[in-house]
């Protein structure tokens, strides 16, 4: 089974991956992404989920811990195009988050 990718997230987030051929949905605010990602969970069609970082970091805790204890889909955050530098996740963090351990660097 082939599955897919899509982005949640404010609109200059999503205009960016659908240039890239990746589905998504413009969400402004917290509750309608929870509710997203939600939908996504219980899709098994859908792989990777990408959400705006800013919308992310604004979800509910309980929510968070769901995604942390779930195999799939794999749903990381993004950094947004409207983001400020300081609000960036690293790369490495994402790939932690996602894999459960850190990439050591030679």
């Amino acid at each position: 089974m082939t599955q897919k990718i899509v982005v949640y997230g404010q609109g200059p987030t999503v205009l960016g991956f659908r240039l890239i051929g990746i589905e998504g949905e413009v969400v402004e605010e917290p509750k309608d992404v929870e509710k997203k990602i939600e939908e996504a969970i219980s899709n098994q069609n859908i792989g990777i989920v990408l959400v705006d970082q800013g919308l992310f970091n604004r979800i509910d805790w309980r929510l968070k811990k769901r995604i942390e204890n779930i195999a799939s889909p794999v749903i990381l955050p993004v950094a947004g195009a409207k983001m400020e530098e300081k609000e960036k996740e690293s790369l490495d963090m994402l790939i932690k988050r996602a894999l459960g351990f850190e990439l050591k660097k030679k």
